[in-house]
């Protein structure tokens, strides 16, 4: 019983970790496709968003920013540009798929929102109304969207 307990959960990460590298390849092509200048100021938005998140991230491990970087012998400069790379990567997918999603008409209905407040609420495992203290629907809207425009393109691709 229990080696069929770990060969299940072993056959499920393995799952899970093919489709994710399935999702980034095809993300990765949609980022490829996607044309036009993007203003240099988003992507510097997106690195400072990033390295608030890590401050973030830091203090409730009883740390600061300050502290993070004397121990690691960086600077602000160089953790921004740790996170450079990734915030080019994320703003780029972020505006491909929010073309998407309005170019193929999605629509974020009531019960997406709901799903939202609920998926966030098990992932920090508290109550749905608690939730829906931070976060205000309309809020949710871009992300429950560019989610939508994921599937949308996953369904379409054409995986060789």
């Amino acid at each position: 019983e229990l080696k069929a307990d770990i060969r299940k959960h072993l056959e499920e990460d393995a799952e899970k970790k093919a489709d994710n590298e399935v999702e980034g390849a095809i993300l990765d092509a949609v980022i490829a496709k996607l044309e036009g200048e993007i203003p240099e100021v988003m992507f510097e938005n997106r690195v400072n968003e990033m390295v608030n998140e890590l401050g973030q991230r830091l203090a409730q491990q009883g740390m600061n920013l300050d502290m993070y970087m004397q121990f690691t012998g960086m600077t602000i400069e160089s953790v921004k540009e740790t996170y450079k790379e990734q915030a080019e990567k994320q703003v780029k997918l972020r505006l491909a798929l929010e073309k998407i999603a309005e170019l193929e008409g999605v629509e974020v209905t009531d019960e997406d929102i709901e799903n939202e407040f609920a998926t966030i609420a098990g992932m920090y495992n508290v109550p749905v109304e608690e939730v829906k203290k931070y976060f205000r629907p309309e809020d949710l809207k871009p992300d429950v969207a560019t989610s939508k425009a994921v599937e949308i393109v996953k369904a379409a691709a054409v995986i060789k």
